[in-house]
């Protein structure tokens, strides 16, 4: 140590302090303890020598950082810690607003509509569109026909194949795009000099530790590594999250449109007990093109949503603190023929001519020309329908069955009732599923009434003559922006004959006695 000379005691002082810093949670500028006049490079050369000999170093090591400075493991691990957690807070920043640009692209609002469930059979009747004019509406229920210092303690397919090819390349891009995104090191969030902000905030009293208070840049260097590789790893979990929501989307979105597909084929084919009144079986196939039918293809266009469109278009659906809502959005609503459109134009020309004609079907009136054309694009898309089998078409009337008769128990409301207990009768009579509009159930009934005892159609013919003139009357009082005394005694003796009949026209299809006990 030329040409200075420090003696034994003083060389005891440094390590016996030099062994007190690597054993707690601190730091220690060694040059603070010695003889102002030994320069950095003495200092640095006696840290050496202590750090060599002493009997701490091996359970309790540390690091020189500064040149003149000793810092315990256990403080660098304390800083790590806190600038992995800044690193992972600043990666969700990052993809909550990638999600939030991306939202600005993306056009759907998931939700669901049920119109054509059994649920929604019961809705069209409460919208109250069975009072429009016969001649703009099928759901018109009309009963006609019509229509220095020593520092301290510092304080997260074609078929399969089509799919799977459309798929990898999406992905494969996204993941190109993702991988990008992720090699980052969290911009100025995770700098050198934003680090070591952070470490002065841990440790203000380093500020002026080291030659020109190099210790705390010193520190930042050790832990910059750790943030950077945990900002990486957070920016990937949250892309490895949005894409196992967008599978889990996609799949119960194949569910939704076989279960769409199978209640399609049931309704198809209950429309054949009508194939001898053919106005009404061809009311009755328009309305299943218009609800079922559109719910089955809004469904598949939801589907081709989530596999074409980009992923951080896709992202934007997905909010981390609900990532199973993507799950749920097997449909979304369109909100015009325009927009299903607009979507179909924008999808590969393999996937969107398929859709194309199925769309431009779902806005016709033959009903098997949509099924063929729909099967036709879901195949496109890698997806197969099938055909429902004797087995496959029993359970799924017992479930349709079970499902209308829950509603139809809970339904206080007349006009409601009758939706779903017409169905039901048909059901009952027949074995055979109905999608019924307001305007059809007059043909309906007259399709039911020879199997139907004489006090029973009698019962329900009647509770529909008084729904449709209650629904008329209520819209006359909105027409003309007035209830005079005698409508409103109308519309109240209404109101009391159908809550008398209510009891009985559940009990035709099997629940209650038919009586007005509760």
């Amino acid at each position: 140590m030329i040409p200075v000379y420090v003696s034994s005691t003083i060389i005891s002082q440094v390590e016996a302090s030099v062994n007190e810093t690597l054993r707690s949670t601190s730091w220690l500028d060694v040059s603070t303890i010695l003889p102002p006049a030994m320069s950095a490079t003495d200092v640095a050369t006696l840290l050496d020598k202590c750090l060599d000999a002493g009997k701490d170093i091996a359970q309790h090591p540390g690091q020189v950082l500064a040149t003149t400075c000793i810092v315990s493991t256990a403080l660098i691990t304390v800083v790590k810690d806190k600038a992995e957690v800044h690193a992972v807070l600043e990666a969700d920043k990052a993809a909550a607003d990638r999600r939030k640009s991306a939202a600005t692209a993306s056009t759907s609002a998931p939700s669901s509509n049920g119109a054509g469930s059994a649920a929604g059979i019961a809705s069209v009747a409460k919208k109250g569109v069975a009072v429009k004019d016969a001649n703009d509406s099928d759901d018109d229920w009309s009963m006609g026909s019509k229509k220095g210092k020593k520092g301290k303690a510092g304080g997260a397919n074609k078929a399969k194949a089509k799919s799977s090819s459309s798929s990898s390349n999406t992905g494969a891009a996204g993941g190109k795009q993702q991988k990008g995104a992720a090699t980052g090191d969290g911009r100025t969030a995770l700098s050198l000099q934003a680090l070591t902000q952070l470490v002065l905030q841990l440790y203000p009293d380093m500020e002026d530790a080291g030659p020109s208070g190099a210790l705390a840049k010193g520190v930042a260097e050790q832990i910059r590594p750790a943030a950077v590789a945990a900002y990486q790893q957070a920016l990937e979990s949250a892309f490895t999250s949005t894409a196992e929501a967008r599978r889990k989307a996609k799949d119960a979105a194949v569910k939704a449109l076989e279960e769409q597909y199978g209640l399609l084929q049931l309704y198809e084919h209950g429309c054949k007990l009508l194939q001898d009144d053919e106005s009404t079986q061809s009311i009755m196939q328009r309305h299943l093109l218009r609800s079922t039918g559109t719910e089955a293809l809004d469904v598949l266009l939801t589907w081709c949503k989530w596999e074409f469109a980009e992923p951080t278009h896709t992202a934007a659906l997905i909010t981390p603190e609900q990532p199973a809502a993507a799950e749920a959005s097997s449909s979304c609503s369109f909100s015009s023929p325009a927009e299903r459109s607009k979507l179909v134009k924008a999808l590969p020309p393999d996937v969107g001519q398929p859709l194309a004609k199925a769309l431009e079907a779902a806005y016709g009136a033959d009903m098997q020309a949509f099924a063929s054309e729909l099967v036709a694009a879901a195949i496109e898309c890698g997806i197969r329908l099938n055909k429902l089998d004797k087995k496959t078409e029993k359970a799924l009337l017992s479930v349709q069955r079970a499902k209308l008769t829950h509603l139809l128990e809970l339904e206080q409301t007349p006009a409601a009732a009758l939706a779903l207990a017409v169905p039901l009768l048909v059901l009952k009579v027949h074995s055979q599923l109905l999608n019924i509009p307001g305007r059809a159930i007059s043909g309906v009934l007259a399709k039911l009434q020879p199997e139907l005892q004489e006090g029973e159609y009698s019962t329900i013919q009647q509770f529909h003559q008084l729904v449709v003139d209650s629904l008329k009357l209520q819209t006359q009082q909105v027409q003309e922006a007035a209830r005079d005394q005698q409508q409103q005694k109308d519309v109240e003796q209404l109101n009391e004959q159908l809550a008398g009949l209510l009891p009985k026209l559940k009990a035709l299809v099997g629940i209650g006695d038919g009586s007005n006990s509760k």
